[in-house]
């Protein structure tokens, strides 16, 4: 086996350092004790956004990290997303447009959790009750209607593909539109992408061909 250089070694311990002061680094930190234990460490499948989000795959779950806030409300959605040329449904305007429509503060940071829908082998049991019931067993919280905003406007069709997925949907608290309970969720279509609404009713069923995610506990960058 080669022996490293000092150089090579005084190189990779600067770098690790700046790892280790980063917003990330309490995740660095873990991880190199882990490793230091002799346990496996690496992920199978990490994709970093430059400058945007990361995601990760571990089997049926797909652990997202957002970048941080920027405060942005409802309305400066529906004006950032139209400058985009991104399609908003009109019940997902309606969704954005209402007071219960708040984003957090700047500087807040989306670690979320993606299950996916196969995890349910039976579409009699893909219903919103049971997967609502399935994040609250796992101890997952409610997530932010802004983190699927965020994830929409990371997330390109083409990264949705890669992950798998037609859709994702944010488990929030739901939305009351045109009378009935909505959840906010991204998803992609061969004519562009789009940002929409699903009925979150207690017995509305889902296709197998997405995921929902729940938020992890959050910190401030």
């Amino acid at each position: 086996m080669r022996k490293i250089t000092f150089e090579e070694a005084q190189s990779t311990l600067g770098d690790l350092g700046v790892k280790l002061a980063s917003e990330n680094g309490d995740q660095v930190l873990e991880g190199l004790k882990a490793y230091l234990r002799g346990e496996n460490v690496f992920p199978v499948n990490v994709v970093s956004i430059p400058g945007k989000a990361t995601w990760e795959t571990k089997g049926d779950l797909i652990y997202i990290t957002l970048p941080p806030s920027e405060g942005v409300t409802g309305p400066q959605w529906i004006e950032y997303f139209a400058e985009q040329d991104l399609n908003l449904s009109d019940d997902a305007k309606t969704l954005l447009q209402s007071e219960a429509f708040q984003p957090t503060v700047p500087g807040f940071i989306h670690r979320v959790v993606a299950l996916r829908a196969t995890f349910w082998k039976k579409d009699s049991e893909r219903i919103t009750k049971v997967i609502q019931a399935e994040g609250v067993a796992r101890k997952w919280l409610e997530t932010y209607p802004e983190a699927v905003c965020i994830f929409r406007e990371c997330f390109s069709d083409k990264q949705l593909k890669k992950m798998g997925l037609w859709w994702i949907v944010g488990i929030h608290k739901p939305f009351e539109v045109y009378g009935s309970l909505r959840f906010l969720y991204a998803n992609r279509y061969a004519y562009g992408r789009w940002l929409n609404t699903h009925y979150a009713n207690p017995d509305d069923k889902w296709y197998d061909h997405g995921a929902f995610f729940w938020s992890l506990p959050q910190v401030q960058s």
